[in-house]
């Protein structure tokens, strides 16, 4: 083997050294065009770009988009110190709007009237008996001589009872009279406004969405809203997506330059010469936009995941180039020749990094095999970027080194030092041996204690949306002037299992349970109800009632009352009865198929929410026997949860078994093998401290650096162990060899994820800090914790040699 790696590396050396220009135009012909497939990458920042496309929550809202078209809206909040001015503008606004081609509908005023119309229609029997029950009693009153003056709260149903004629409102359009009783979307004050815009199209047609929301903006910007005092704001998915995609990519931009910048800042630090930069950065720049490049040419995009995998990639990268470099010119201060480094650094350091490799390679491969596009494509593209990554650096950098040997430029510089003398290991350091492994043992016994709670995955869909976007603050200020804070899921079933749903749902609700998720479901029927022969009846008798009774009624009481006295119990609403707001948000009559929404109690930001909330919903489909489709976004974070606890430990073991594997056949030796792993998996128990001190938790987005730490830390531990092979043993000069290479190689990586921490997304964030404390738990483990392993192993077998020896003697 070590005949084949000698001749192998004689003769990659002696071709780079002979073809240094083919080498160079090479280099730039590849970089050149990865740059360019690197800029075509799009950005899908949508959650359902991370499950399949057969994933039963995405054929869901594909099958809603498909039936119903555009299920989300733009939304538009207009600020004003003027009411009745804002009042004029939407009007005007709205007619503008529902004239364009790919607009399904406006929406900028509650239906009232027909509500007020027929609010006999909306009660329930209950209800209605207990309005008839309290018009008797006042009339009995009445005949003995009391005041005819009817009590606001004779027409307030009791909290308890099933269903209000407010709740209806809010049902569809927002809460009616929380905070006024005006028509149209507004606060108690009249400042602010809104409307809904729906597209006929759906929000994943992002280059559509792109130019449906740019020719609103030119719409309400032709209308003038600053000459009369507005302020327009843009929400809703739409808007959202658009800002989303510009947020992440002067995202990307601002922390790959900062990371960027970190990593020379660093390279100057740690080799204290210049030259150093484009030794590492160079071969680093071309092996991101080859990964890019190949990232264009197979997948074609980037998701919310995977858009920072060139920050990522700096940080894991650099380490291959930063073990070269420092062995190199290790190897020139010892006085060895140009050639004689060369082979030097090839043979001893880029087999450490081969196996190392072969380990990261493992790690991000076993992702490859998970069914969640999220780690599906992380795992491709880290893959992908290990791979490019070797190969530039065995490629380019060489000739780079031997570029700056012959223009001598090394020689005008500072002789390399790869650690301050300040900083080295003594002898007498290795007393401490003990007390570290003692420390060591106590913090994993800590860490054993709390992790049943780092285990549990966070479910909260608030962190893994921007909450910095203008969208974003939008809809947080006019949602609650729309009355849904809370987005409902959809159903799709057949219109004769509607009904029964509703029924059922409705059942459901009534029966109190320890976590009832299900606060109202809503169809067409819902609008459309049929009165039963009770309560007509008891619409009769209320009627009779109030015409006995003549009341002088005014604002709310007499609306009530006219509705009342005006309903015809003998005619039924039909659909072109409805008026068009109604109507647009469910299927037309004529469809085979009904829209049913489902609103939810709470904030599903828990597991036990999420899941209670889906079993909820797919047992109404069971208990009515219907055939449906559930449609909800929050359905796609529960089968990405589901995927991740059904593949995630299959993919940890194959992760660990191949590494182990590697491990075996690396330094031919199970013990030391089985040694190392145990230690690695140590470091994620202290990682796992560290999040509990922290308060963080586990999601589908950090989950994937394990790999990652993984990687990272088998590299630390096998360039460790190469070395201390390499040092017949010898710990402290093990260490002041090698310990500057791996903290710096692993400083690098956290810089490269630490930009991470930068982003507004905090389920982004996450994945930086839980690199960061990795990476940490890793070096303490690699540096202190195993040597002061390897040094109390030590004694104890020379203390079992002299005892030995001893009793022999």
């Amino acid at each position: 083997m070590k005949k084949k790696l000698d001749y192998f590396y004689r003769k990659i050396g002696k071709w780079i050294f002979n073809h240094l220009k083919t080498v160079l135009l090479i280099s730039c012909f590849l970089f050149l065009t990865s740059s360019f497939l690197t800029t075509k990458i799009k950005i899908k920042a949508d959650l359902k770009g991370l499950l399949s496309q057969d994933a039963p929550s995405v054929v869901g809202l594909e099958q809603l988009e498909k039936i119903y078209g555009g299920v989300n809206s733009l939304m538009i909040g207009i600020e004003t110190q003027d009411e009745n001015t804002a009042k004029s503008f939407i009007d005007q606004l709205a007619a503008e709007l529902q004239k364009q081609k790919d607009v399904k509908y406006v929406e900028h005023k509650r239906p009232l009237d027909f509500f007020h119309k027929h609010y006999p229609l909306y009660l329930e029997a209950a209800d209605l008996i207990s309005i008839r029950e309290r018009l008797e009693k006042k009339w009995e009153e009445m005949k003995q001589g009391a005041h005819p003056f009817f009590d606001r709260f004779f027409f307030t149903l009791e909290e308890n009872d099933s269903l209000h004629f407010d709740d209806i409102i809010e049902k569809y359009k927002g809460e009616l009279g929380a905070s006024n009783n005006s028509e149209y979307f507004q606060n108690g004050e009249g400042s602010l406004f809104a409307l809904l815009v729906r597209p006929t199209f759906s929000s994943t047609d992002f280059e559509h969405s792109k130019r449906f929301v740019h020719e609103i903006k030119e719409i309400v910007k032709n209308l003038h809203p600053e000459t009369h005092g507005i302020s327009v704001s843009y929400g809703g998915e739409y808007q959202t997506m658009i800002d989303q995609d510009q947020h992440l990519k002067a995202e990307i931009a601002t922390i790959s330059l900062l990371v960027l910048f970190a990593l020379i800042f660093s390279i100057i630090l740690f080799y204290r010469r210049i030259s150093a930069i484009p030794l590492i950065t160079l071969p680093l720049l071309a092996s991101i936009a080859s990964t890019g490049g190949v990232v264009y040419l197979l997948l074609g995009h980037v998701n919310l995941i995977t858009s920072f995998s060139g920050p990522i990639l700096v940080g894991l990268g650099s380490d291959y180039g930063i073990y070269l470099l420092a062995r190199y010119f290790e190897e020139k201060k010892q006085g060895r020749t140009v050639k004689q480094s060369f082979f030097n650094t090839f043979y001893h350091t880029s087999r450490s990094i081969k196996t190392s490799a072969l380990t990261t390679l493992a790690a991000f491969a076993m992702l490859c095999f998970s069914s969640f596009k999220g780690f599906f494509e992380f795992g491709l593209i880290g893959l992908t970027g290990i791979l490019f990554t070797l190969f530039w650096m065995h490629f380019l950098l060489p000739a780079l080194i031997l570029i700056f040997e012959r223009n001598k430029i090394f020689a005008w510089e500072e002789r390399f030092s790869p650690w301050s003398i300040n900083f080295q290991f003594k002898e007498k350091t290795s007393r401490f041996a003990l007390l570290l492994v003692s420390v060591f043992i106590v913090l994993l016994i800590i860490s054993l204690s709390q992790f049943q709670h780092i285990a549990k995955l966070e479910y909260d869909l608030s962190k893994f949306e921007n909450q910095e976007l203008p969208s974003y603050q939008t809809d947080k200020k006019i949602a609650p002037l729309l009355g849904n804070e809370l987005r409902p899921a959809a159903i799709i079933v057949s219109k004769e299992d509607e009904k029964k749903i509703i029924e059922q749902a409705k059942l459901s609700i009534a029966i109190p349970t320890q976590l009832q998720m299900i606060k109202k479901v809503i169809a067409l029927t819902s609008v459309m109800p049929s009165l039963s022969l009770p309560q007509k009846n008891e619409i009769l008798h209320i009627q009779k009632l109030l015409k006995k009774m003549d009341l002088k009624l005014s604002g709310d009481e007499k609306t009530f009352q006219d509705a009342f006295l005006h309903f015809d119990t003998q005619k039924n609403i039909k659909y072109t009865d409805l008026p068009p707001s109604l109507k647009a948000n469910f299927l037309p009559e004529k469809n085979d198929k009904g829209l049913i929404y489902a609103f939810p109690t709470q904030a599903r930001d828990s597991a036990e929410k999420v899941d209670a909330f889906a079993y909820q919903l797919e047992t109404l489909l069971a208990q009515t026997q219907s055939q449906g489709v559930i449609a909800s976004d929050i359905l796609i974070i529960r089968d990405i949860m589901k995927i991740i606890k059904r593949e995630a430990p299959y993919l940890l073991f194959a992760m660990f078994l191949t590494t182990f594997c590697f491990l075996c056949i690396e330094f031919k030796n199970i013990f030391t093998a089985v040694l190392l792993s145990a230690f690695l998996i140590s470091s994620f128990l202290l990682l796992f401290l560290g999040m509990h001190l922290f308060h963080f938790r586990f999601n589908f987005f950090n989950l994937a650096t394990i790999p990652i730490i993984y990687g990272a830390g088998c590299d630390s531990f096998i360039h460790y162990y190469h070395r201390l092979l390499e040092e017949k043993g010898r710990i402290i000069s093990t260490l002041n060899h090698i310990a500057p290479s791996v903290l710096f190689a692993n400083f690098t990586t956290m810089i490269g994820f630490g930009g991470l921490i930068l982003s507004n997304n905090q389920a982004l964030a996450s994945i930086g800090w839980i690199t960061l404390i990795g990476m940490i738990s890793v070096s303490l483990t690699a540096l202190l914790f195993f040597p002061a392993h390897q040094h109390l192993l030590r004694q104890s077998r020379r203390k079992r040699t002299i005892n030995n020896f001893r009793k022999n003697a």
